[in-house]
């Protein structure tokens, strides 16, 4: 017998109970018999599905945890609910804010009309009675017709609540823009009533993502989401790792247009590199953590001396990019499945041009020093001239 027909005869039986109790006028039994007529039914409907092997899949440690396929079912089920949409989980009814906002409005307006019969009275302060009663159905009156409102805010609100669950469906989450886009109202509108919605219990669980441009409708989407999070962030401290701290340096605006710029490029390198295999055949990843550490300590330079800046003007413009291009097209190339002749020589050429664009950089950064060469050189000169002059080179060649 299927789950369905358990439940079915059941019902049955409990109606042929009720009709026999009227028929015969005696209902003393009528509890003890429906009551025995349920557990019978849940009874045999447990024992057809544990004998399926259904009802067990769901007990944590029960004989049937896993399925056929190995999976865990109780693992299953609770990973499925997690991904259920808050606006499927909530029951928002219209009832109680209807009868709430009827009996507000009648009480508004039976306090209004007393507050009007006590008027002429507080205008002509004939009676202290009258003017106090005045003043006491004035703020009644202010009361219910607050509550009056707040009932008619809640069913405007629950309203909006239903367009919003039908527009977004089974979605674990979606983005303001399109949500804005469905439901036809501007996206700071959006926001501002699904806040409203969250702080009133319609929408317990749903929350925005840090910079408010999704909606994160579902636990499994709110875990997902705290996982970017995390690895956005290992990924900035990562990155940050890479650039040259500016801190403590005596940078000029054009100086720190380079900076930040060849920053780019040193992050850009380090990607680059995390793609590439360390046992690759041309040994790139050891060429690459030398091309940006060379790049590192030229852009060091240009913070220490920052007017060195015009100096990397082609450096920036033409050779920065080329390289990119290069390592862009060697990343490209080693990942084909399939590796011929073309894809070999090709990556052996951007390999050997690695070596010359490491020779080249070197060479640049040392020429970054030519003119501190140049002024230690000819201080070195000078006090050697004075020395001379002094009878100092003499004696120290006597030594």
């Amino acid at each position: 017998m299927a789950f369905g027909d358990e439940i079915m005869q059941g019902v049955m039986n409990a109606a042929d109970t009720v009709t026999k109790a009227v028929e015969t006028g005696n209902f003393s039994n009528l509890s003890s018999d429906l009551s025995a007529t349920f557990n019978d039914t849940a009874k045999r409907f447990k024992e057809q599905a544990t004998r399926s092997g259904i009802y067990n899949s769901y007990m944590p440690g029960g004989s049937s945890a896993r399925n056929n396929s190995g999976v865990n079912m109780t693992e299953q089920y609770i990973l499925n609910k997690k991904k259920i949409s808050v606006f499927q989980k909530a029951h928002v009814s219209s009832i109680s804010s209807t009868i709430s906002g009827i009996i507000a409005g009648f009480f508004t307006i039976s306090s209004l009309l007393f507050t009007l019969i006590m008027l002429p009275g507080a205008i002509t302060f004939t009676s202290a009675s009258e003017i106090s009663g005045f003043i006491f159905f004035s703020l009644i009156t202010i009361l219910f017709g607050l509550w009056w409102k707040k009932a008619h805010d809640k069913k405007k609100l629950i309203k909006q609540f239903n367009l919003f669950k039908k527009a977004v469906g089974n979605r674990e989450y979606i983005s303001i823009k399109e949500f804005a886009s469905i439901v036809q109202i501007s996206e700071d509108d959006l926001k501002k009533t699904l806040k409203k919605m969250i702080s009133n219990g319609m929408l317990i669980g749903a929350r925005f993502d840090d910079e408010e441009t999704t909606l994160i409708l579902s636990e499994n989407a709110f875990d997902e989401y705290k996982k970017f999070v995390q690895s956005q962030r290992q990924q900035e401290i990562y990155d940050q790792s890479a650039q040259v701290d500016t801190q403590g340096m005596n940078v000029t605006s054009d100086s720190q247009i380079v900076i930040d710029e060849g920053n780019e490029y040193l992050v850009k390198v380090r990607r680059i590199n995390d793609m590439i295999p360390d046992n690759d055949e041309e040994h790139m990843s050891d060429k690459l953590y030398n091309l940006e550490n060379i790049m590192k300590r030229i852009f060091e330079h240009v913070g220490q001396h920052p007017e060195k800046a015009q100096d990397l003007r082609k450096f920036m413009n033409y050779y920065l990019p080329t390289t990119e291009k290069l390592l862009n097209a060697y990343v490209h190339l080693d990942a084909q499945p399939e590796v011929g002749d073309n894809i070999k020589d090709t990556k052996k050429q951007i390999s050997d041009a690695l070596d010359t664009i490491n020779t080249a950089f070197e060479k640049l950064f040392d020429d970054l020093f030519e003119e501190q060469a140049w002024d230690i050189a000819s201080d070195i000169s000078v006090m050697q001239t004075m020395m001379s002059q002094d009878g100092l080179m003499q004696s120290q060649s006597g030594l």
